[in-house]
């Protein structure tokens, strides 16, 4: 950073416009001199503020943004913590997730919709994995709670593609309808069998 002051004060932050913030200073003869980039000499330097005008075609003025991790400085880190700290989830399908006093479904819904676009975004997109760092134990921690007792309960809040939900978090769970496949299966072995059985019979008494 070039200074054009003979002697320049401490840079300090000061409001500019629509909420943001601009880096400058008072010089010695009481100017106000702020960072701007001046295109004819192709460089960042300290200049009049003066000569810093709106359309301006040689100075551009730099303006400063102070970035917020959703309201309140609620942040994916903050959901993560409490997703995982306050809601218990058995893997095998026993029993139903259950909450920590002051916690719900509908708690963490309004928690997750307090973060900032790009934060949902990279839950939503995040990969799940139960033995990942703790988004991706979060993330599997939901789907699997979304996979297994179904929207209509737990609604999918965060727009997630739900995948192999009947084992995210490790052990696989045999549902009802797998069971009736199964039998099912079980059952056409059987007769498929029992017909080659007596085929083959048939040609040995012949």
């Amino acid at each position: 950073l070039v200074s054009n002051a003979a002697n320049p004060f401490n840079w300090t932050l000061s409001a500019g416009s629509n909420g943001t913030f601009r880096l400058g200073y008072t010089a010695s003869d009481s100017k106000t001199r702020c960072l701007a980039y001046r295109l004819s000499y192709s460089r960042f330097a300290d200049y009049a503020q003066s000569n810093v005008k709106a359309n301006d075609t040689d100075y551009f003025d730099i303006e400063l943004f102070k970035k917020t991790e959703g309201a309140g400085n609620y942040s994916v880190d903050n959901f993560v913590a409490e997703f995982l700290n306050n809601i218990t989830c058995d893997s095998t399908g026993a029993t139903a997730p259950t909450f920590k006093t002051g916690y719900s479904w509908s708690v963490l819904k309004t928690k997750y919709q307090s973060l900032t676009t790009e934060e949902k975004n990279e839950l939503k997109n995040y990969t799940a994995n139960a033995n990942g760092n703790d988004e991706a134990k979060c993330v599997a921690r939901y789907d699997y709670i979304v996979g297994k007792y179904g929207v209509n309960t737990y609604e999918n809040f965060m727009g997630r593609t739900i995948v192999n939900h009947s084992k995210v978090l490790g052990n696989p769970v045999i549902t009802d309808n797998t069971k009736a496949i199964l039998i099912i299966m079980s059952v056409l072995g059987s007769f498929t069998f029992a017909a080659w059985f007596f085929h083959k019979k048939k040609q040995y008494d012949n």
